[in-house]
């Protein structure tokens, strides 16, 4: 996300990229690290930790209004890590949020 170009004995640091282009692309890689199913906790988890203006909040509310839902989500976690089984879907699995 950065190029790198030494100056005598400093480097100078460029960014490759616009802010929210990176963003997105850190958010995109986040979501596809959690199974499809803990996607939303992951989301409810970063908003509850993070500082909101009411704009912020009415951008949030307006994104979930507008967010066409599905029935069911499927577990991701077998297609990702060639698993042959998820522990979440056959046991229930109780967790603290930890978000640092």
């Amino acid at each position: 996300m950065l190029a790198t170009e030494k100056e005598g004995r400093k480097f100078v640091y460029q960014p490759l990229m616009k802010e929210c282009t990176a963003v997105g692309l850190m958010g995109k890689s986040l979501l596809g690290k959690v199974c499809a199913t803990k996607q939303s906790e992951l989301i409810a988890g970063m908003i509850d930790f993070s500082e909101l203006t009411d704009a912020d909040v009415a951008l949030l509310t307006e994104s979930l209004a507008q967010k066409e839902t599905i029935s069911k989500v499927d577990c991701t976690c077998i297609q990702d890590y060639n698993s042959i089984s998820c522990a979440h879907e056959t046991e229930l699995v109780e967790c603290d949020t930890v978000l640092v």
